[in-house]
C-alpha cells in the first residue's frame, strides 16, 4: 500500500517537474536550431564574404532573435514562479509579434522571389496565416485558458523555425528532396508527447494548431514527392 502511495506520488511530482520545464526546454531548443541555422549567414555578413542585406533584413532578423529570447525568458519566469514579471513581459512579446507579422506581410508581397507564385503561396498562408492565427489565440486565452495560452505561443514560434531549420544543411532529409518538412514534424512532435506524457491525452489546442501545421507539412512532403 505505501508503495504505490509512494509510486503516485513520485509519478505526480515528475508530471509537474515535466510541466513546469518543458516549455522553458522547447523554447531553448527552438533558440538553438535559428542560432545554428543562421549563423554561418550572419558570420558571412559580418566578415564580408557575403552582401549585406537591405536593412528590413536586419530588422527581421533582430526581432525574431527578440521574440525566440522573449519566449525562452517567458517560459522560464513561468517556471520559477515570477507570474507578475511574465504578464509584464508579455505585453512586449506581443508587441514584437505584431511587428513580426508586418514584416512577413511584407516578404510575402514586395520580396524579389516570394509572394503569391508556386510553393511561396503555401509558405505565405504558413507564416502570415498561422503565425497571426496562434498569435491571437495565445492573446485571446491569455487570461481565459494558460494552458491553451502557452501552446499557442509555442506553435507561433514553431511556424516560422523552418527558416532556421532549412538553413541547416547537414540535417537528414530521410530521402526526400528537403529536409525541412519531416524536421518540421518532428518539432511539433515533441507537443503532443508532452501532452501524452501530462495528461494522457492530447489538449484541444494542441489538436487545432498541431494538426493544421501536420497537415500543412505532410502537405508539403506530398507536394515534393508527387508534385515537384
Amino acid at each position: 500500500m505505501m508503495s504505490s502511495v509512494l509510486s503516485n506520488t513520485n509519478h505526480r511530482d515528475s508530471q509537474d517537474m515535466l510541466e513546469r520545464w518543458f516549455f522553458t526546454f522547447i523554447a531553448a531548443e527552438f533558440l538553438v536550431v535559428s542560432m545554428i541555422g543562421f549563423a554561418p549567414n550572419s558570420i558571412a555578413i559580418l566578415t564580408g564574404d557575403k552582401t549585406n542585406p537591405p536593412p528590413i533584413i536586419h530588422v527581421h532578423a533582430a526581432l525574431m532573435f527578440g521574440w525566440m529570447l522573449g519566449f525562452l525568458a517567458q517560459a522560464y519566469l513561468i517556471s520559477v514562479g515570477r507570474v507578475r514579471l511574465h504578464i509584464q513581459a508579455g505585453r512586449i512579446l506581443f508587441s514584437i509579434g505584431v511587428i513580426i507579422l508586418l514584416t512577413f506581410l511584407y516578404f510575402s508581397l514586395f520580396w524579389p522571389g516570394e509572394g503569391f507564385g508556386r510553393i511561396n503561396t503555401a509558405m505565405t498562408v504558413d507564416r502570415v496565416g498561422f503565425f497571426s492565427l496562434f498569435l491571437f489565440l495565445a492573446f485571446f486565452y491569455r487570461k481565459r485558458d494558460a494552458q491553451s495560452h502557452k501552446r499557442f505561443i509555442l506553435l507561433a514560434t514553431l511556424v516560422p523555425l523552418d527558416a532556421g531549420l532549412n538553413r541547416i544543411a547537414w540535417l537528414p532529409s530521410f530521402g526526400l528532396p528537403w529536409a525541412t518538412p519531416p524536421w518540421m514534424l518532428i518539432a511539433l512532435s515533441q507537443l503532443f508527447l508532452f501532452d501524452w506524457l501530462r495528461m494522457n491525452r492530447i489538449h484541444q489546442a494542441t489538436w487545432f494548431g498541431g494538426g493544421l501545421i501536420a497537415v500543412f507539412w505532410l502537405g508539403m512532403i506530398l507536394w515534393q514527392v508527387f508534385l515537384a
